[in-house]
């Protein structure tokens, strides 16, 4: 609905009580991905041979944002004709993940009005970004 990276091109997305999976090959231990107008419903489910090894509710990471939590809404490469922002009451983001201690999963689910884009997936020694939070099953 509000595009990907760039407001072009195509993007996955779920709405409602769908979801949409990624399969990987073999197993990883990095995800980034471009987060289009996120919201409190969505939601990243991490799996590894079928069992669940780690749950993200994006609404935790835009709640640590704190006061810089202004800094994401709105989509900055699609402006208005009046100069604003078009989908200024949500955020976009780029969100990376790094899991220690080696490979730890082979699928990722999204669901809850979920759109994102440029799905990054390796094996990274080398943490890079600003860092957030830790995360738990």
């Amino acid at each position: 609905m509000y595009g990907g990276a760039g407001s072009s091109g195509k993007y996955a997305y779920v709405k409602g009580r769908d979801f949409y999976e990624l399969h990987l090959d073999r197993p990883a231990s990095y995800f980034g991905l471009h987060v289009s107008a996120a919201d409190d419903s969505n939601i990243m489910r991490f799996f590894n041979h079928g069992e669940k090894v780690f749950e993200h509710f994006l609404k935790d990471f835009l709640e640590r944002l704190g006061e810089h939590r202004a800094a994401y809404k709105g989509n900055k490469t699609y402006k208005l004709w009046w100069g604003g922002l078009s989908n200024s009451g949500q955020e976009y983001l780029f969100l990376n993940f790094f899991y220690n201690g080696g490979p730890v999963y082979d699928r990722v689910r999204f669901s809850g009005a979920f759109e994102s884009d440029n799905h990054s997936v390796g094996n990274r020694t080398i943490m890079s970004g600003s860092y957030v939070m830790d995360s738990y099953v």
